[in-house]
């Protein structure tokens, strides 16, 4: 069988524990949000849910999911911010 070897591509290994590293931080940061906050952009961002999904399976208003979608958008934005100073 014959192998084949993947090239070596400088700074491959920076550029993927960069990534890793900030996919952390926001995995963090979600997990940091208060629940109202945090399940329409679960339902939204990991669900694939539009935002009259998200307000059915909440049972909310689609006003309140886009308000809530926006204070949680900012809020991640400034953790993010935080942690990278």
């Amino acid at each position: 069988r014959k192998q084949y070897r993947l090239p070596y591509i400088v700074g491959t290994h920076e550029f993927v524990h960069k990534n890793l590293e900030e996919s952390l931080d926001l995995h963090h940061a979600i997990s940091q949000l208060e629940k109202k906050y945090k399940e329409p952009l679960a339902l939204y961002y990991f669900g694939g849910c539009s935002y009259d999904e998200v307000a059915l399976i909440l049972k909310l208003p689609v006003g309140t999911v886009k308000s809530r979608m926006y204070y949680a958008k900012n809020k991640l934005k400034e953790r993010l911010v935080e942690s990278h100073e």
